[in-house]
């Protein structure tokens, strides 16, 4: 988009990603919304890291990879200090398995959302189905035939 230099934006925050990449064109301000408090979460979660994080491996191994074991303390001592009340609540919160939110960012942060579950659960039914999920996941069968067939 191209939006002028000083321009008010409101968006939807769904995880942050386009909120964020919306500071690129130099708005005024920039509104995130949503109804889900997760997602509002996660956005104060990566400002935090954008602040915090010194350089793009740790980003990275935060937010992309999401399950490094280093994690739960880049979180306790350079991000938690920097979210509001109500973000450092929702991380800080304890999940049903006795242990807290933010522990998700040591093992699979991605795997815990509903995304994340709804796609274990379909890997889980290929198993049972034995389906190769490589295979799907690839795009291709293996055959020459379908590999001839995508590439057209």
């Amino acid at each position: 988009m191209r939006l002028p230099l000083g321009s008010t934006i409101v968006a939807a925050s769904s995880t942050g990603c386009n909120a964020l990449s919306y500071l690129t064109a130099q708005p005024a301000q920039v509104y995130a919304v949503d109804c889900d408090n997760a997602r509002l979460a996660l956005l104060k979660l990566k400002l935090a890291g954008a602040r915090s994080l010194s350089t793009y491996e740790q980003f990275w191994q935060f937010f992309g990879e999401g399950s490094s074991a280093a994690n739960e303390q880049l979180y306790v001592e350079r991000l938690r200090p920097l979210l509001d009340p109500q973000a450092r609540c929702y991380w800080d919160r304890m999940t049903m398995f006795e242990r807290p939110r933010y522990a998700y960012f040591a093992d699979g942060l991605y795997r815990h959302g509903l995304l994340g579950r709804a796609i274990g659960f379909a890997l889980l039914v290929a198993r049972l189905a034995r389906i190769d999920a490589k295979v799907l996941l690839s795009g291709t069968t293996g055959s020459p035939e379908w590999t001839e067939a995508l590439a057209c």
